[in-house]
């Protein structure tokens, strides 16, 4: 990935902990969601044009894979321990995996906004930078 030439120089851990403070990726402070996973039009402190910010399909695949991978261990480990019947399962593993998604995707999100910004990909604001 390159740096953005005309961005201050921040390290990949700066730029993923931004993301994970649901932050603007270029002044740190303002919000960047309006609401669940709705990113605002313009930053509210630096006035960062956001409109064009968008993650993909990035986040979700991620998602998919680590909440995915984590019940689908948890589930297995109960089953050989305990075996319960399937609505045992369904109660724990469903509500697991929406709080799991309810919790991370807004963070998930934020970090590819944050890393597109940074790195100027696609369509993201990086050239609106002042």
């Amino acid at each position: 990935m390159t740096q953005n030439p005309s961005l201050p120089r921040r390290s990949a851990a700066k730029v993923v902990g931004l993301g994970l403070s649901q932050k603007c990726p270029r002044c740190g402070t303002g919000s960047l969601y309006q609401s669940f996973l709705k990113v605002r039009p313009r930053c509210e402190s630096c006035d960062l044009d956001l409109s064009r910010e968008d993650s993909g399909d990035g986040p979700a695949a991620f998602l998919i894979f680590g909440i995915g991978g984590v019940v689908l261990f948890l589930a297995l480990v109960v089953e050989l321990a305990a075996q319960p019947p399937y609505w045992v399962h369904f109660s724990i593993w469903l509500p697991m995996v929406l709080v799991l998604f309810w919790l991370i995707a807004p963070r998930a999100k934020a970090v590819f906004i944050a890393m597109q910004y940074h790195t100027k990909s696609s369509d993201s604001g990086s050239a609106d930078y002042r």
